[in-house]
């Protein structure tokens, strides 16, 4: 008959070492029960969610891979292949009786009153990783428009390029900007940027589709799944929102959007299809330049 599990005593000054510890600890034996845990852990993960002696598995989300770090079996298989300190094991999502928390887990070996146990802390990465998504949508969005911005398009780049239906781009560019920022000043200009962005996006047909500002006067938009007719219709849709601005009475100074578009050819990368649709819209612009210069002769 097997001799019952003993709960290793740990000492009053233990204990105070724990509960002054600001991440929440816990002490896991070999059988995956938590046999001591500190205040932080208490008044945030557990929170009645897991009390002394319940199994560290109760942490572990009930659709979360069979690799987590927190199961029972790669506790201690981290500590067996890593030795005395298996370290850092990432940011992972444990149960906690509000929700889910992503935690960085990190993990170390003890000996208590002769029991080689599992010393897991647990840190609190909500905000760290919302500083991190602001960092992120600074970093790949217009302040001026709220549009995705080129870096964004280059992230999703291999994303674009690997699907298999065919993608289209439009590019748009604000005619005469320049000569409205020297003319009414960087406001006015401004304007137009905003009500050029309004313009791509009444284009969008799927929640799929991107529109960014390339920088400058400059726009794209990338059709996911398209066609000709597609593109076709987004292109008309840019050039009938310009139109009926230019019907408002208040609508001053004048958008004036060159636009061109391409469809993705074979296994063509989303930069040359891009250029396509750049060389297509200064076309575009040649012509209504050309059209403006015939009307006022």
């Amino acid at each position: 008959m097997a001799e019952p599990r003993t709960t290793p005593e740990l000492t009053a000054s233990c204990r105070a070492l724990l509960d002054a510890h600001a991440d929440a600890l816990v002490i896991v034996d070999a059988a995956g029960s938590i046999v001591a845990s500190n205040r932080a852990f208490g008044e945030s993960i557990a929170r009645g969610l897991a009390q002394p002696c319940a199994s560290i598995d109760a942490l572990v989300p009930a659709d979360a891979a069979m690799d987590h770090p927190l199961r029972a079996s790669m506790l201690w298989q981290a500590l067996e292949a890593h030795g005395e300190r298996a370290g850092q094991r990432g940011v992972v999502l444990v149960r906690a009786a509000d929700g889910l928390w992503p935690v960085e887990v990190s993990i170390g070996a003890a000996v208590i009153d002769g029991s080689r146990l599992a010393l897991v802390a647990l840190h609190d990465a909500r905000a760290r990783l919302e500083v991190e998504r602001r960092l992120h949508y600074a970093s790949t969005h217009d302040t001026l428009t709220a549009l995705s911005n080129r870096a964004a398009l280059e992230e999703m780049r291999g994303a674009i390029e690997q699907r298999r239906a065919p993608f289209a781009v439009v590019i748009a560019d604000v005619d005469g900007l320049k000569a409205v920022n020297d003319k009414h000043g960087h406001e006015e200009g401004d304007v137009l940027i905003v009500e050029a962005a309004d313009a791509m996006r009444c284009a969008v047909a799927s929640g799929e589709d991107i529109v960014a500002r390339l920088g400058g006067d400059e726009f794209a938009l990338v059709l996911l799944d398209a066609d000709e007719a597609r593109l076709d219709d987004a292109i008309a849709s840019v050039r009938s929102w310009v139109a009926q601005r230019a019907l408002r009475r208040d609508a001053h100074p004048a958008l004036a959007l060159s636009v061109g578009g391409a469809l993705r050819a074979g296994s063509e990368t989303l930069a040359r299809v891009m250029r396509r649709a750049d060389e297509e819209m200064y076309r575009d612009k040649t012509a209504r330049r050309g059209a403006t210069s015939a009307s006022r002769s």
